[in-house]
């Protein structure tokens, strides 16, 4: 029997570990689906000042493609794709980059 890598995805939701996500993108339907989000700060100009890269990391099945400027709301705050989302590995996830 093949490795199915949703598996991980389920368990990690039911652990709750994963948060609810919304995609809104302007001619389409709402979407929703379930995210590993990061928002890690990096330091900048010689550790002077701080800033927060926010990052979603999800089942490439549930959302097949986001395109840079789409709307993302995450647990009632409003993101938008910064890039378009890019496949990791053999494809079963993607990752975003977003602002706010």
């Amino acid at each position: 029997m093949p490795w199915n890598p949703a598996v991980l995805f389920t368990a990690f939701k039911a652990a709750g570990m994963l948060k609810q996500a919304q995609l809104k993108p302007d001619s389409a339907t709402p979407v929703d689906f379930s995210v590993d989000f990061r928002s890690p700060e990096q330091l900048l100009l010689g550790d002077q000042q701080q800033s927060v890269e926010y990052l979603i990391e999800y089942q490439t099945a549930d959302v097949p493609r986001i395109r840079k400027g789409d709307p993302i709301l995450i647990d009632g705050t409003a993101y938008r794709a910064r890039a378009h989302a890019t496949t990791v590995g053999d494809g079963t996830y993607s990752q975003c980059q977003l602002e706010t």
